[in-house]
């Protein structure tokens, strides 16, 4: 069980050119009642996972050009360190269990 108030996951753009992308992810698995913050600080990606772990973040979703065009994220377990790049449908499936009490 999911406590109330708990940061499911932080969105994470490698650059200004991915914000936009990055905001759309954001604002999709808001939608879908995933708890998930922004990073626009603009700090390193080494700086915002620590930013994101400090916040107690489950998982960090990595926006980089490359994976974007292939229609893909990268989905970073802060538990466990492992990653993945995976596609937007594959990121909502993944992320959906931790909808219960966001």
């Amino acid at each position: 069980e999911i406590p109330l108030g708990q940061l499911v996951c932080v969105v994470l753009p490698v650059s200004e050119k991915v914000i936009e992308e990055g905001l759309k992810i954001t604002r999709i698995l808001r939608n879908a009642g995933i708890s998930t913050e922004f990073d626009l600080m603009g700090r390193s990606l080494k700086k915002a996972i620590s930013y994101a772990d400090a916040r107690g973040a489950i998982y960090v979703v990595i926006v980089g050009e490359k994976d974007l065009a292939e229609g893909k994220v990268t989905l970073r377990d802060m538990r466990t360190g492992d990653q993945e790049i995976i596609t937007r449908q594959e990121l909502i499936e993944r992320l959906k269990p931790w909808r219960a009490l966001a």
